[in-house]
């Protein structure tokens, strides 16, 4: 176990050894993050269990000549400064991209997407390369 730190929390994670990718191999990156914050109508602004926020991530793949990559399987985890532990999954398009998405209580914090995995059919995964995490802060 080691201690990562994600958006602004730091946390314990599994190291997984990793080596150089040869071959087909899938790379993630860049990530695009945006979050918005839904005021509850009785009270702008605020803070209160009504208020809600929405996070969109999109995520690209690409070989390791940059080509996009389609029908990939990208798995990612939404994660924040209080608890959130939120799985999500989709396929890349044809331009190689996928969008994930997070909707919930708002006020928590930094909002981090962890990308998991990008699995296609005799395709490897690249952790070694490219962008696996973005964090934003859905504001009032």
């Amino acid at each position: 176990m080691v201690a990562v730190t994600l958006g602004t929390v730091t946390r314990l994670a599994r190291a997984v050894e990793t080596g150089p990718c040869t071959g087909a191999c899938l790379r993630v990156g860049p990530l695009s993050i945006s979050g918005t914050f839904i005021s509850d109508p009785a009270a702008p602004g605020s803070c209160t269990p009504k208020a809600r926020q929405k996070v969109q991530t999109v995520a690209t793949v690409t070989d390791a000549a940059g080509n996009p990559q389609s029908a990939v399987t990208v798995k990612g985890r939404y994660l924040d400064s209080y608890g959130l532990s939120q799985t999500v999954t989709g396929k890349t398009n044809t331009q190689g991209q996928v969008t994930l998405s997070h909707s919930g209580p708002a006020c928590r914090g930094t909002i981090t997407l962890l990308v998991e995995s990008a699995t296609k059919k005799q395709w490897r995964f690249d952790r070694t390369v490219g962008s696996l995490n973005a964090s934003v802060i859905p504001l009032p």
